[in-house]
């Protein structure tokens, strides 16, 4: 795609010219001058937790400073800032350190994390570190671009489990730690309410990469996965539960190798009556059974699931670590011999029945040990009861801490179970990941005996009891003198030979299109195919698509240039804003009845312009829906990282909630204007924070003028380290397709000038009331919206030959123009007017329309166009046109500015960094 784009381009405009990259800045505007703080900023970035990165800043005499977290070079959310630090401020002996924190989703070890701090106008660096610890990543599309990344390298395995809210989560990862000996992997889970919503906590850290997928939200991922390509050749299905498999079919290429894993009876446990109306419990039990029949490739982790289910061995495989010495003397009396349990600990599971045998074997026995409980213990209650029976609890253990939790103990049990057949549905086929985790440390192994674990009796370190002899068992590991070592098939090398074994069943197997398509429609291969590319164009107001804009000249040009691509315009709408234009549509001089009508229109999703640019507006009640929102439109429209570029706009309100929605993306950013020349009030710092976030995100960075590049330079906000992003992109502007320019032939004697715009600011009203006084054969034209107009404007009005026409959208306001006989810009430089590139002269200059001006900063000369440096050669000028009987429209404008071919390149260039499906995905 990449290599025809750029071709139709060359043909489109010829030879690339490169863009403006001035080599120097102008002086700073003195309204932006750095107050220099007496002391330097000082921060930390001092811990993660759950997800939070906590720190504090000291930052003296600046004001509105704020702080802003890169992670990898994306931005992060600030959750909160400006609790007092007074620990800080007692250290530092300084007053007013804050507290800050961020939400570090998809954080992962060895990634660079950069605090800055806004100092006036400009970020400044502040701490910098490197991460040590991974964070499950909640952003879909963060998530779901890695996932796609991963699958696009040879050999990619997938791993599906029914849910990563609780334990089953622990035998996907096993699997994932097999495959991952020699192949990529990813590891898709859903997430159910009932068992918590969020990643299992002892799986928090882990170095996989999960996509974890909201149970109700599944069909929103389910249709970006498609759309972004992600599919592997091999799918590992954990436990064979509904979900397990529906996630199979929607990760699996048609030719997908499918091989499901058992470690556990999964009908009996869905048969639960927790489970009795649940997708993975008695309602699917029969389309699992049908699902399971259909992949005969298996793995298996216990000697029974392996028989009967003609299965290869895939035990709880661990990693061996050094031996940690301990004194192992049953009657030490400086150490108590400690006795182990980390799992899930619920009463059915009897582990206070064993707190309580041991604590009365201690006191029998006169031995010198003690019993541990650690993990996810639920109710509370027995927490308590477990303490009240003199063992010691601990709350859940991350993965990677496991092995130097379990280190710490001298015997490691793996639960409790009945004599009397109670359980044996579960034990016949269960097997405990424990008894890998203990034998991996080297440490003896108290394990129920059942049909399961039988093939285990011989096993160095493991021993087998029931009921009726755990005592004599405790006391036989207590004893135990010998080496407890993992064999070779709880090793990885073990578990990948079994992985090998079923992959080679899955080679003569039915691929996933005929294992699972019948059972799980829409994962049929027509189905997967991506979508177009798309440029998709997020614009800050609400009148995209009306008066011809900027953003609107962009999507049209690219969309001649590029007509099998996709260009979609974006806006935001809240609910007041849209009250706000209810209300107004009565006032002629506001455009609000052509915004609620043309918003309307996008928010219907039927907007399509005629050169085929589709319009779009989100709209909302708070401000807080927007993530949501967003990705359920992106979703729908199916317009991914993989096969679209970005435009911004800003200053874009409440962009701050989108950006680990829109980082994975290729972005440009347009400064169409300079929005620090008149915010005012809280909007000025947020406006700063938004353009220098952007600067750092975008892939390139457009400006609509040399001297707003110069300012964003001397303001800090363009730094030398992104420099090369930065570019200069004057406006043009093309006609609409369809519009025909039908110059007047019905001449009359009045001389038609005509001003198009917004009334409200940068007119000299002077020189317009000077205009219309200088000739009764003038007639002076005003269109635009007038609503916070000036008294200049109601002056004007008062001369008998100037007539206000309101707004008008582009397509009314075209045959307008191709009608008069000149245009004006009678505007005065301020700081609104300084850092403008007016969009207006080349409109006027595309239907032919000669122009006068005065001379403000940004205006560029061309064939039609008059600058004039004085008000009194302004008005000679337009004199003497008159006097000349100047015709109006002359020839068009070329089709594509050299500026239009410059943006189309650029874009080009960012769509070459897409990273697009591969063919047949």
């Amino acid at each position: 795609m990449v290599g025809q784009v750029k071709s139709m381009v060359r043909g489109l405009i010829g030879s690339y010219q490169s863009l403006a990259k001035p080599q120097q800045a102008a002086e700073p505007d003195p309204t932006t001058a750095t107050l220099q703080p007496a002391e330097p900023m000082r921060g930390c970035i001092e811990s993660i937790s759950d997800a939070i990165l906590s720190g504090w800043l000291y930052a003296p005499g600046v004001v509105e400073c704020v702080p802003v977290l890169f992670v990898d070079g994306k931005p992060a959310a600030l959750l909160a800032w400006g609790a007092p630090r007074s620990d800080i401020d007692a250290t530092l002996g300084s007053r007013g350190t804050q507290g800050f924190k961020f939400s570090v989703n998809g954080l992962r070890a060895g990634m660079k994390v950069s605090l800055y701090a806004l100092q006036d106008t400009r970020l400044e660096l502040v701490a910098e570190t490197i991460a040590a610890k991974n964070v499950p990543e909640t952003s879909i599309m963060k998530s779901l671009t890695a996932a796609a990344q991963i699958a696009r390298q040879p050999g990619a395995v997938a791993v599906t489990c029914w849910d990563g809210g609780h334990n089953p989560i622990g035998r996907a990862k096993v699997l994932c730690d097999v495959a991952r000996t020699r192949h990529p992997v990813v590891l898709f889970v859903y997430l159910f309410k009932e068992f918590g919503g969020e990643i299992w906590p002892p799986m928090r850290e882990s170095e996989h990469m999960i996509v974890a997928i909201p149970w109700a939200e599944r069909q929103q991922y389910h249709r970006l996965m498609r759309a972004m390509g992600i599919a592997f050749d091999t799918v590992w299905i954990c436990k064979p539960r509904m979900p397990s498999f529906l996630l199979a079919s929607k990760v699996a290429r048609p030719e997908a190798k499918l091989i499901l894993d058992l470690d556990d009876n999964e009908e009996h446990f869905s048969r639960s009556k927790a489970s009795r109306d649940k997708a993975y419990g008695l309602p699917t039990i029969g389309l699992s059974r049908a699902a399971t029949e259909r992949v005969p490739a298996r793995t298996a982790a216990s000697i029974t699931l392996k028989e009967e289910f003609d299965a290869a061995f895939v035990r709880h495989v661990r990693r061996p670590t050094p031996k940690r010495k301990i004194d192992n003397t049953t009657n030490n009396a400086e150490r108590p011999l400690k006795i182990g349990f980390i799992g899930t600990v619920r009463p059915h599971k009897r582990i206070l029945e064993v707190a309580q045998i041991i604590q009365d074997i201690k006191k029998r026995s006169n031995l010198n040990i003690s019993f541990h409980v650690a993990g996810d213990i639920n109710p509370d209650q027995l927490r308590v009861s477990l303490q009240k029976a003199g063992a010691e609890t601990g709350g859940n253990i991350l993965q990677h801490k496991l092995s130097a939790h379990l280190a710490e103990m001298d015997i490691i049990l793996t639960g409790y179970a009945s004599s009397e057949g109670m359980d044996d549905k579960i034990t016949r086929y269960q097997i405990s990941s424990k008894i890998g985790d203990a034998l991996s440390v080297q440490r003896p192994v108290l394990v129920p005996k059942s049909a399961s674990v039988m093939d285990l009796a011989d096993t160095d370190g493991v021993f087998l009891f029931t009921e009726e002899d755990f005592e004599e068992q405790l006391k036989a590991a207590l004893a135990y003198r010998g080496q407890a070592r993992l064999p070779h098939e709880f090793t990885f090398d073990g578990g990948y030979a079994g992985f090998t074994q079923a992959l080679a069943v899955a080679e003569k197997a039915p691929r996933a299109a005929v294992a699972l398509a019948q059972l799980f429609p829409g994962s049929e291969p027509e189905r997967r195919a991506p979508s177009k590319p798309v440029l998709l164009l997020v614009w800050k107001q609400h009148d995209a698509g009306l008066y011809g804009r900027r953003i609107d000249q962009i999507a049209r040009t690219y969309r001649r240039a590029f007509p099998d691509h996709r260009v979609v315009v974006l806006e935001f709408l809240h609910a007041t804003s849209d009250e706000q234009y209810r209300e107004g549509r009565q006032a002629f001089m506001s455009d609000h009845l052509q915004l609620v009508h043309l918003g309307d229109l996008k928010r219907e999703g039927v907007y399509v312009d005629d050169d085929g640019v589709a319009y779009h507006q989100i709209y909302m009640r708070a401000f807080a829906l927007l993530e949501g929102m967003v990705i359920d439109f992106l979703a729908a429209q199916n317009i991914t990282p993989a096969n679209a570029t970005v435009v911004l706009f800003p200053y874009i309100n409440s962009l701050e909630r989108l950006y680990d929605v829109l980082s994975p993306y290729t972005v440009v950013v347009d400064v169409v204007d300079n929005q620090l020349s008149w915010a005012k009030g809280a909007a000025v710092t947020q406006i700063k924070t938004q353009y220098n976030i952007l600067a750092r995100l975008a892939h390139r960075l457009v400006f609509n003028s040399q001297r707003n590049l110069d300012f964003f330079r001397s303001s800090g906000i363009v730094q030398s380290d992104i420099e090369a992003a930065a570019h200069v992109i004057p406006n043009w502007y093309t006609l609409p397709a369809g519009f025909n320019r039908t110059p007047n032939q019905d001449r009359n004697t009045q001389f038609e000038i005509v001003y198009s715009g917004n009334m409200n600011d940068r007119i000299d009203w002077d020189l317009v009331v000077a205009l219309a006084q200088l000739d009764p054969h003038i007639r002076l034209h005003l269109v635009g919206a007038a609503m916070r107009a000036k008294d200049g404007f109601y002056q004007a009005l008062e001369q008998p030959n100037v007539v206000f026409h309101g707004p008008k959208p582009e397509r009314d306001l075209l045959p307008f123009l191709s009608r008069a006989d000149l245009a004006i810009m009678p505007h005065t430089a301020d700081k609104v007017s300084t850092f403008m590139n007016p969009l207006k002269l080349y409109m006027y200059r595309a239907v032919g329309l000669h122009t006068v001006s005065t001379d403000v900063p940004g205006i560029e000369a061309n064939a039609l166009l008059t600058i004039c440096e004085t008000h009194e050669r302004f008005l000679a000028t337009i004199q003497a046109k008159l006097d000349q009987g100047t015709p109006g429209a002359t020839e068009p404008a070329p089709e594509m500015p050299q500026q239009a071919a410059d943006y189309v390149h650029l874009l080009t260039d960012c769509f070459a960094q897409t990273d697009p499906p591969a063919p047949g995905a």
